[in-house]
Formats: C-alpha cells, sequence, structure tokens
C-alpha cells in the first residue's frame, strides 16, 4: 500500500474543497446561464485544474488528465457565452450609439453559444459521476483533521512559514527604524519597497486559511 504523505492529503483536502464548490457552480449553471453563473463556474473550473496541476503526484494520473478533458470541453463555450457578455458591457461603455445595432447580433450568438454550453454540462451533473471522480482521484476521507474545519497545513511546507516568521520580525524591526537596511527577499517573493508596507505584506502572506 503507497504511503500517503502530508503534502498529498494536503493537497487532496484542497481538490476535495474546490471540487465540492465546483460541483455546485456546474449544476447551478445547468440550471440557468447567466453572466455570474457563466463567470463563477469558469473560475472554479480554473481553480480545481490547478490544484490538480500543482500537485499532480497526489493524484492518479489517468483521472486526473480524463477530467481535465472533461473539463476543458466546458471552458470552450463556457468563454464564448463570457465574451458575449463583455462584449456587451463594453460596447455599451465605448459606443453607446451602435450598441442597439450590435445587441441583437450578441444575444444570438451568446444564444448558440449557451446552447453548447448546455449540452456540455449535461454529462457533469450526474451526481453519480460526481462520486466516481472523487473516487478516481482519492479524495474520499479527506476532510480537516485539526478540529478547526480549516484545512491543515502540510508539515513540509512548515519551513516557510518559520522562514517568513523570521523576515516578519525583521520587517518589524525596520518599520520602527527606517534607517535599517532593507531585509533581503528572493524574486519570487517579490515584497513591495516601502519597509511598513513590506511588514503588512508579510502579515498577509503569514496567514494560513
Amino acid at each position: 500500500m503507497a504511503v500517503v504523505t502530508p503534502t498529498t492529503r494536503f493537497a487532496r483536502r484542497q481538490a476535495n474543497r474546490l471540487f465540492t464548490d465546483l460541483c455546485s457552480k456546474l449544476l447551478r449553471t445547468a440550471k440557468t446561464a447567466g453572466p455570474t453563473a457563466v463567470h463563477d463556474l469558469r473560475v472554479a473550473i480554473r481553480r480545481f485544474q490547478q490544484v490538480l496541476a500543482a500537485f499532480k503526484a497526489a493524484f492518479p494520473a489517468h483521472q486526473r488528465k480524463k477530467i481535465h478533458r472533461k473539463l476543458k470541453r466546458v471552458m470552450g463555450p463556457a468563454g464564448k457565452v463570457r465574451n458575449c457578455d463583455i462584449a456587451q458591457i463594453l460596447i455599451r461603455k465605448l459606443d453607446p450609439k451602435s450598441a442597439p445595432q450590435l445587441r441583437d447580433e450578441i444575444q444570438r450568438e451568446r444564444k448558440t453559444a449557451e446552447g453548447e454550453l448546455a449540452q456540455s454540462l449535461r454529462p457533469l451533473t450526474d451526481h453519480e459521476l460526481a462520486a466516481k471522480w472523487r473516487m478516481g482521484l482519492e479524495l474520499n476521507g479527506t476532510a480537516a483533521k485539526n478540529g478547526s474545519g480549516r484545512g491543515e497545513f502540510p508539515r513540509a511546507a512548515q519551513h516557510l512559514v518559520r522562514d517568513m516568521a523570521a523576515k516578519f520580525l525583521t520587517l518589524g524591526k525596520e518599520a520602527v527604524s527606517p534607517e535599517t537596511p532593507p531585509a533581503r527577499f528572493t524574486d519570487s517573493e517579490s515584497p513591495p519597497r516601502n519597509s511598513a508596507t513590506r511588514l503588512s505584506w508579510s502579515n498577509r502572506s503569514m496567514a494560513v486559511s
């Protein structure tokens, strides 16, 4: 039996949370594909795909790729619908005189795209399929075990928190004494230049949701 690491448990908990949100967005959009519903669906799909891509090793490759292909079929028509919604907003703002003439054309395009979206959503709103995806990704039994209702931060990343805490203390001193040379950060961290602002940035970065 394969050993499940703390990082794998963390990744699966995040995927489970995002998948639950995605399922609700799929059902809502299948009922009514309004501008907000379509936008929220696209965001939910992207977030779920990102956690699967960022923690590839935590999920069975075959199932992960299969789900990616199915969600990609939804993103295509959802993107067309979203483009029509944005076009209507921009035309009203940038060219109000042409808006009435173009509105009907855009609405026809949206209706066609909405039909494609509804067709792509139909196979994904089955509750049994959602259960199969959970099982395939091994998401069952991934609820938080720290008693807080929040996901548990992986031990593999705890050293990062310790480093951030040390820099946080350094930034606190800099905020009080502006003459002190700034602490060095790596390019990937990209903190703000102002000392007081860096203190706020560091504090926000340390917050674990």
